[in-house]
């Protein structure tokens, strides 16, 4: 399964994510800071940058 979290940086959307990738989905990670990109990169996250506002980013990958 395809999954987009928003605060994929933060402790609770970080560690929903992990547990996720952990279970063998795909998971797209939104952030809002380019130094996070390495860290969530390392769990298995792919780091979406961008913010609540970024309306195209959100309809983009909530449809994936």
């Amino acid at each position: 399964m395809k999954v987009f979290i928003t605060g994929a940086s933060g402790y609770i959307g970080g560690s929903v994510a992990k547990t996720l990738v952990d279970a063998g989905h795909t998971v797209y990670g939104l952030i809002r800071n380019q130094e996070k990109v390495a860290a969530l990169q390392q769990l298995g996250v792919e780091p979406v940058l961008g913010t609540l506002n970024d309306a195209d980013i959100l309809i983009k990958f909530a449809q994936r």
